[in-house]
């Protein structure tokens, strides 16, 4: 078990591959939208229909500046390589209001000192705190004298894998019966290769194994022993080569298993590999115990109602909550608590496809989760106790270091400057033609919107959705000629000839 958490976040400063292709810039560029509008929609999005001042066509407002139905439909109406769905809607938007009020905290201050940026800053001194407190109370002795290490590797055998072949016999599961008659049989013939039968002759006469049978028992290429069931692997692995096991069980059936040859690596060529890997796994194992302690004096306790309220959390990152709510415990432990408003920043940092899991998963799984997270809580708390806190110095530079990104996306953008700016608008129109990079703003984007206005507007959204739908529904794709032509293939493949035809994109 790893001490380390980590912060999920994104630099402002990653860039997206140009495409030369506007479908393919689309699609990438739109992939891009998605992850901001995972990590900076950490404001609420709510609706402004009814609220004084705001145009009824305005699927977003930021900075005093509206983005219109209008403007999205153009965007997106005529990209059918892009799903007619919300979500693309709410992503192109959310993009939008963050460049928008990037805009304007730079014109306001380029040196963008205003902003607080210590919510931005706190992941990396916790996880810096959490690297401290695991150097100071994990230690372990990982000295390995040559002889120890050969031993561990004789034991382990990392990397083994061995050719293999088998006979099967089924039994009735309900009966012991069955199962004691097959088990005589596998013995009977254990007996008789042993005395110098034919073990492929056997295997194909009497196995059960209807793809393995035909071949004299084959099991194909040599396995290691994660590939197959435990009683099968532990029983192979434990054979030499043209040795056969004793009757085998596993929940096919019994097997008889005969090793044909063993490969891996020589001690010599991974010794050093293999001396890490045991380093590791000490070092894991005394972290696994040591957190096991804390969790134990904590006792962590999931609360009866938290699965509805995560799931709840997670479908509707969204949401406005009350300060009570806010402090309601998801996980109570001695001490403190794990609370829905620390899960609701964390979900609101999670990409769509992580939110819907959450939505979907198992109670077993959203408890692993909510335990994970409070275990995290608790390092940065015991951290805090030993005196682990960073000095103020360390963490301005890191404050300097994410203003300094900050300021990288403001020129990368064309933002803040003293005269008029290109449009956001006509910013994003470039990005999804590939003529532009797109910029996430990853957790900026939520500073931002704590301290400007921004904010999407649902039935805006909707509208837009509902007109690009239409359009694209309007529009019908011109028939394919019945006879082939200059440059057609064989029935089915795409023509090959006139521009860009070469610029297919490969696998990403």
């Amino acid at each position: 078990m790893n001490l380390e958490r980590g912060t999920g976040r994104r630099s402002v400063t990653r860039r997206f591959e140009r495409r030369r292709s506007r479908s393919s810039a689309s699609l990438a560029a739109v992939a891009a939208v998605a992850a901001v509008a995972a990590v900076a929609a950490l404001v609420v999005a709510i609706s402004l229909t009814g609220c004084e001042g705001v145009r009824e066509d305005a699927v977003a407002v930021a900075s005093g500046q509206v983005l219109t139905v209008d403007q999205v439909v153009d965007l997106l109406a005529d990209l059918p390589e892009l799903p007619a769905d919300e979500g693309v809607v709410r992503a192109l938007a959310d993009l939008w209001v963050d460049y928008t009020l990037l805009d304007a905290a730079a014109r306001e201050d380029n040196t963008l000192a205003a902003l607080d940026l210590s919510a931005v800053v706190r992941p990396r001194v916790e996880q810096e705190m959490i690297r401290s407190l695991r150097r100071s109370v994990i230690n372990v002795d990982t000295i390995l004298a040559d002889e120890e290490l050969r031993f561990l590797f004789e034991r382990d055998r990392p990397g083994a894998r061995v050719k293999a072949r088998h006979i099967l016999l089924h039994f009735d599961m309900t009966r012991g019966a069955s199962r004691d008659s097959a088990i005589a049989v596998a013995a009977q013939l254990r007996d008789r290769i042993r005395a110098g039968a034919d073990f492929a002759a056997l295997a194909r006469e009497y196995s059960k194994d209807p793809g393995t049978a035909r071949v004299g028992g084959d099991l194909g290429e040599p396995f290691p022993p994660e590939r197959m069931v435990a009683p099968f692997s532990e029983a192979a692995f434990a054979l030499s080569p043209g040795e056969v096991s004793d009757p085998v069980e596993t929940q096919f059936g019994i097997h008889l298993i005969r090793v044909d040859r063993r490969e891996g690596p020589a001690f010599d060529d991974v010794k050093e590999a293999f001396r890490n890997a045991v380093k590791n796994q000490r070092v894991q194992a005394a972290e696994s115990t040591w957190v096991a302690s804390l969790e134990g004096s904590a006792a962590p306790v999931v609360q009866e109602d938290a699965y509805t309220r995560v799931r709840a959390l997670a479908r509707d990152p969204a949401q406005r909550l009350t300060r009570r709510a806010r402090e309601a415990p998801l996980v109570a432990y001695s001490g403190g608590a794990y609370t829905a408003g620390e899960f609701l920043s964390y979900v609101r940092a999670r990409t769509p496809a992580v939110r819907s899991e959450i939505v979907g998963a198992p109670e077993s799984e959203l408890e692993g989760m909510l335990q994970g997270l409070t275990r995290g809580e608790l390092l940065v708390t015991r951290a805090e106790e030993e005196g682990m806190a960073l000095p103020q110095a360390t963490f301005d530079s890191l404050e300097a270091n994410v203003r300094a990104q900050f300021g990288e996306a403001v020129a990368e953008l064309g933002l803040g400057g003293p005269g008029p700016t290109t449009p956001i608008a006509d910013m994003l129109a470039e990005m999804l033609a590939g003529d532009r990079d797109v910029i996430p703003l990853g957790p900026i984007g939520y500073v931002l919107r704590d301290r400007y206005e921004g904010r999407l507007v649902n039935e805006g959204v909707e509208l837009a959705l509902q007109r690009i739908q239409e359009e694209r529904r309007a529009v019908v794709p011109p028939r394919a000629p019945a006879g082939g032509g200059p440059g057609s293939g064989s029935p089915g493949e795409p023509s090959q000839s006139g521009p860009g035809a070469a610029d297919t994109l490969g696998p990403e």
